[in-house]
């Protein structure tokens, strides 16, 4: 199945423990997450079952975007392309035009697609604050960042 045929859509309160469980089975930090953070989040469904995720955490004038995990089963569909894109759009309508993340796996994915490495000191207070950055997230993984403007965001969804 195309991942254009998939609906992105913003989960429900009781659909949060398969999120959790996703984020789980693909090895993400689920400790700090809660009801409270679902609306920063995107979901995509097939046939009723939660197959991938991610979400924007504001930090003060920039955000975050965490947890961008597919289901192993649905990869390589461009479904993670997907969520990123909406996702950036979303935090353009906002007013972020930076967005941060912590990876230890997905490096080329968002290299491919605009972030950049950042060195940890260059990091915002925003982010530094986090729970990712702190100690969910290893002190070996990759701290990116992408300057967001209207072109970049349109580019990325194509």
């Amino acid at each position: 199945m195309a991942a254009s045929s998939h609906t992105l859509c913003a989960p429900g309160l009781d659909e949060l423990p398969a999120l959790l469980a996703l984020l789980a089975d693909c090895a993400l930090p689920v400790a700090d997450i809660e009801a409270a953070h679902l609306p920063g989040f995107l979901i995509c469904r097939d046939e009723g079952r939660l197959i991938a995720t991610a979400g924007l955490q504001p930090c003060g004038e920039t955000v975050l975007l965490r947890s961008l995990a597919v289901a192993a089963h649905c990869r390589q569909r461009g479904l993670a392309a997907q969520l990123l894109a909406a996702l950036e759009q979303r935090a353009l309508a906002d007013g972020h035009r930076q967005i941060f993340l912590l990876t230890t796996s997905a490096q080329d994915f968002f290299s491919a697609r605009g972030f950049r490495l950042l060195p940890r000191s260059a990091v915002p207070p925003g982010i530094t604050a986090t729970a990712q950055f702190r100690c969910l997230c290893p002190a070996s993984a990759a701290c990116m960042v992408k300057i967001l403007d209207g072109a970049l965001a349109r580019e990325s969804a194509a």
